[in-house]
């Protein structure tokens, strides 16, 4: 049973959600010092995961979640818990939108004015690209663990 997960459409999609959420938990630490958050907001979008709709519908995969409004609605909410985390929670909804984009389906940014999905042909979620961003965001870490403690070191 554990094998047939593998190579599988859950196994992908555990490993984009994970994706989302590393460069989420990067940006978060960089930018705001607030990780977790970061990577809260990374997720975010794909909470739509959990209605029944079909893909592209407004409430499906890659529907009203994957907007600018939502985005907007998102980082409103977060506010209310300060700066740091509205931010953070912006960062991390911003990247995911970001690497969606980048796939051939592209995302409805300007929904509801337009259900269109828009987007650029890169595929951010193809496996190399993956392990390039897996990778580079390894790197963030590692940066950003030596400069912090030589900040508090000096």
């Amino acid at each position: 049973m554990a094998l047939e997960f593998f190579g599988s459409y859950h196994a992908w999609l555990a490993m984009a959600i994970g994706t989302h959420a590393l460069v989420g938990y990067v940006l978060g630490a960089a930018t705001f010092s607030r990780p977790t958050v970061g990577a809260l907001g990374a997720v975010l979008a794909d909470v739509d995961l959990l209605f029944p709709g079909p893909d592209g519908a407004p409430l499906g995969h890659r529907g009203m979640t994957h907007s600018a409004l939502a985005l907007g609605i998102a980082v409103a909410i977060a506010s209310y818990w300060g700066r740091d985390v509205a931010g953070s929670v912006g960062i991390g909804y911003v990247s995911q939108l970001a690497i969606d984009a980048t796939t051939p389906k592209g995302i409805p940014i300007v929904f509801p004015l337009s259900t269109e999905n828009v987007g650029v042909a890169w595929n951010l979620h193809s496996k190399d690209a993956t392990i390039l961003l897996l990778g580079l965001c390894a790197v963030a870490l590692i940066l950003e663990r030596h400069l912090l403690r030589s900040r508090t070191d000096g």
